[in-house]
This record gives C-alpha cells, structure tokens and sequence, in this order.
C-alpha cells in the first residue's frame, strides 16, 4: 500500500504533536505562531486555523506516514525566547535605559572597586561553581504594558491573533503562545555537577530542554572593559554591564562573558524560518538593558549569584504581507549554592 502523501498543513500539525511530546516547548509554540500566522490570519481564516491548531494541541491527527523533524529551535532564551524571538515587530524599543517595573536597577551599595578586580572575582568564583551542584530560579514575565503586540496591515492584529489562540484554550493568549518562545514564566532547575534537571509540575524531574540549558551558570569570562560599574560590600560584589543591542554568542561582548541567557537573530530564523517556507524572518533584534549581577563570594567560593536584566524583543516577519510588533520582559535569575 502506497504511503499516503501528506499536505502542508497534515505535515505542519503532525511536526507539532513530535515537538509537543518532546516538550521542547521553545520549539512547540514557536511552530504553534507560525501556523497561526500563516494559516490562520493569512491564508485560511480564523475557523480553520481553530480547527488546525486544536488538532495540534489536542494530538487528534490521524494520518500515517511520517512528516519528518521540524529541526532544533536553538537556544533562548527569550526569548523565543524567549524570544527575542517569539515577539514579532520593528517598533520596539532599542536600548532604552530604563522602564516602569523594572527588575534589574542598576543602582548598587557598597564602594567602588576596580573592574578589573571584580572581573577577576567573578571569573574565578563562575568557573568553580559551574562544575558544581546548585539550584537556581528563573523568572521572566513582560515588563507592565508591553505584552506582545502584532500589527499587519498598518492595523493592530493582535485581538485577532487572541480570537484564534484562545478559541482552542481559553487560558492561553498571544503573551503566553509567544512567552513560550521567550521563556516568559518561572523555571527552577537543580544542577548537579554541571548537569541540570528542571522541576516539572508535577514533581518529577526532566532533562532540560536546548533553550533550558542557556540558563544554567556560565563560567565568566569578564573583562574590565565589559563591566560599567563595580562594587563590593563586605563579601557581596556587584557589577553592572552597559545596555547592548542584539549580541551575538560569538564570545566577543559582555553579555556572552557574562551568561548564555539571551536570544539572537539566528536562533530565531532558525526557529521559524526553517518551519515552513511561507514564513520569512526579515529581521529579529532584542536590545538588553538594566544588566546587573549580584554575587556573595567567601574565600573566593561563589555561595549565591542573581542576574537581573531588561530586554526589548522585536521581529519583522514576511508572510504573504508584513507582519510588525514588539514586546519587553523582564528577568530575574538566582543562584543559590
């Protein structure tokens, strides 16, 4: 018996139900904004694009034959994911200083020490405690106000985007589907001898997900000139990184020094951009700001470290019109050993 030929949206439903098992949901939702997009607002209506995306979330497909991988989504963030890359847009901000409920002041007590001393601190302290057993807690949610937002065709196209989204689950939204993608929400992994698991709801422990490992510790490699500010409080150091627009994790600026927690244009083309052919990534920029560290250091062991930053996710994708948008987040990371 032939094997029955998949169509394009047969094909894109059963990709979704292998990354939902896998759980990798960076992946899941970013494919789950695609179909919404494309087939939902562009081609099919908002009826038939309820209907594909519940077949997805529901596992309902039944057609054989296998689809084939969807491909890795790569690692957030923020953004997906987290991302930076689940937010759609040109309109976003690129470097503000500074915004309402913001988790990451940049403001600090103590004295001022030199950069190159606290760079030095924080190297040797990362570089021991990587390999080590710890626990950390990531909480990413949007900044007040700035939730996604989408516009196509000069108008707002986010109420519609909802009208589809929530249609298949009442508690879901444009802000969770692409939080999902960002890595909005709360994670707390545990990390044993620099390998981490993270809790799941229900108790248990699962192997990190490729976004989910960027967020465990990086072991530093902090230069004076990366660092703006730096003080020290008793045991308690503090240091502040200047606003960065779009870095890479190339190794050649601070915030790659510093953490693996943030998303790149790359990542997210290959996210959406190799999910289907209707979806053209024209551009992706997250602009960080507000980037502070927090670290208690006795006797140069690292016993807690919190990374508090704010980011700008905005994206222009090409579909069969221009798709604008943005949206802002705020993240908090704690270390404790």
């Amino acid at each position: 018996m032939a094997k029955k030929v998949l169509t394009p949206e047969q094909a894109e439903i059963k990709a979704l139900k292998k990354a939902k098992k896998s759980e990798n949901w960076t992946k899941f939702w970013a494919i789950v904004l695609a179909l919404v997009l494309t087939i939902g607002v562009v081609f099919m209506g908002q009826s038939a694009a309820k209907d594909a995306i519940a077949a997805a979330v529901n596992g309902t497909n039944t057609e054989s034959g296998d689809s084939g991988s969807t491909g890795d989504s790569g690692s957030t963030g923020s953004t997906g994911s987290t991302g930076d890359a689940g937010s759609t847009g040109s309109t976003g901000s690129t470097g503000s200083t500074g915004s309402t409920g913001s988790t990451g002041d940049a403001g600090s007590t103590g004295a001022s020490i030199s950069k190159a001393d606290a760079a030095k601190a924080f190297n040797d302290a990362t570089a021991k405690a990587a390999k080590g057993s710890y626990e950390m807690e990531r909480v990413c949610g949007y900044q007040p106000g700035k939730g996604i937002k989408v516009t196509m065709l000069g108008g707002d196209a986010t109420s519609v985007l909802n009208g589809v989204i929530t249609a298949v689950d009442e508690n879901a939204s444009l802000d969770s589907v692409v939080g999902g993608f960002l890595g909005v929400g709360t994670k707390k992994i545990k990390v044993t001898n620099g390998v981490g698991q993270r809790y799941g709801s229900d108790g248990t422990m699962a192997d990190l997900n490729n976004e989910e490992k960027d967020y465990i510790l990086k072991a530093m490699a902090l230069t004076e000139a990366d660092i703006a500010t730096a003080t020290k409080d008793g045991n308690t150091y503090t240091i502040t990184l200047a606003n960065i627009a779009d870095p890479q994790k190339d190794g050649k600026n601070a915030m790659h020094h510093a953490t693996n927690d943030f998303i790149t244009e790359s990542q997210v083309k290959t996210a959406i951009g190799g999910i289907t052919d209707a979806i053209t990534v024209q551009s992706a920029n997250v602009s960080y700001y507000n980037i502070k560290f927090v670290a208690t250091i006795e006797n140069g062991a690292l016993k807690s470290l919190t990374m508090n930053y704010q980011a700008d996710a905005v994206m222009k994708l090409k579909v069969a019109m221009s798709i604008d948008g943005s949206g802002s987040m705020d993240v908090k990371t704690t270390y404790t050993f």
